[in-house]
């Protein structure tokens, strides 16, 4: 895709959480290691749902597709823009955790 924006509509069960998350969770996969702190590593991939219904169902998808990868974790984070917006402004050190997200 080039790096461009995508912007696609589906019936729901069609797949398109699954094809969002295959290519991020290869882009965290082949990403080099970093000097980082490894117990707060960099949030490659965020993935911001408009509803915490929506956040919960494509986190079980994600944790469901990352077994395989097993040290893959924190790198991807999906969150609502409201719990999102909350640990930017109350969680020590977790916005030096967004500086540098991939997809």
């Amino acid at each position: 895709m080039e790096g461009k924006d995508v912007l696609a509509k589906a019936r729901t069960g069609t797949g398109k959480t699954v094809a969002f998350l295959l290519p991020s969770i290869e882009v965290v996969a082949n990403s080099p290691p970093t000097e980082r702190d490894h117990r707060r590593p960099p949030i490659y991939v965020l993935v911001i749902c408009p509803t915490q219904e929506l956040a919960s169902q494509a986190a079980t998808e994600a944790a469901e597709l990352l077994k395989y990868h097993p040290t893959i974790g924190v790198q991807i984070l999906v969150a609502t823009l409201g719990r999102l917006r909350d640990h930017v402004e109350n969680t020590a050190g977790f916005a030096t955790q967004l500086m540098d997200p991939q997809v």
